[in-house]
């Protein structure tokens, strides 16, 4: 399957052991490697994350960067009910606390901040379709600057933690995955995330789900 920076590919070897290889179209290998060292300190704290194969997992075919990691068996998460909830919110937890402590090559910026998302809106200004979307956020950003924002907690932070990035085998979590977003941002922020994709029934957040 194709996700926003990659290319992913299941493979078996000769003995039928499963392999999903990752092709990386608009990622630098010092993109790569950033997503690789937190990945390895998660996999160095046996956090249930994605893990390379083996010691030669890392190359080029056809001049990208394919990782070779092992198989997370299971299905994507299609249970929101308050104890999933709560699961992956203990995870969210265990992670932030393993990456606060992790060496990372260099300090990467987020995927989207308040500049791409201003010049997105004013793009779609002039899409007739999409002007109202566009004016909507505009104006949320006018009203969110006359809001005092304090600093919040920061750790790398997933930024993408919902059902289709959550494996589940045996009604258990077997693994948190793509964490091609990853970066050094607020905490909260993948808290969040997590609670729009999981929380919201009939456009609207279940309170005993939230809490």
């Amino acid at each position: 399957r194709g996700g926003a920076a990659n290319l992913s590919f299941l493979a078996t070897d000769r003995a039928d052991c499963k392999y999903v290889v990752r092709q990386y179209p608009s990622k630098t290998s010092k993109q790569v490697g950033y997503e690789l060292s937190i990945l390895k300190c998660l996999a160095d704290q046996d956090f249930p994350s994605p893990r390379l194969a083996g010691n030669q997992s890392v190359g080029k075919i056809n001049g990208l960067t394919t990782v070779c990691f092992g198989f997370i068996d299971g299905q994507v998460c299609r249970s929101n009910s308050p104890s999933t909830i709560f699961t992956v919110g203990q995870l969210i937890a265990k992670m932030h606390l393993i990456l606060k402590k992790c060496s990372l090559p260099y300090k990467k910026n987020p995927t989207w901040d308040e500049g791409d998302l201003l010049q997105l809106a004013e793009g779609f200004k002039s899409v007739k379709t999409k002007a109202k979307l566009a004016r909507r956020i505009l104006d949320v950003f006018d009203e969110l600057k006359k809001v005092p924002v304090p600093v919040l907690p920061a750790a790398i932070t997933h930024q993408d933690v919902k059902p289709d990035n959550i494996i589940v085998r045996k009604n258990r979590i077997a693994g948190i995955i793509d964490f091609d977003n990853a970066y050094e941002g607020a905490r909260l922020h993948d808290i969040t995330t997590t609670a729009i994709w999981m929380c919201i029934d009939k456009q609207r957040f279940d309170q005993n789900k939230l809490k």
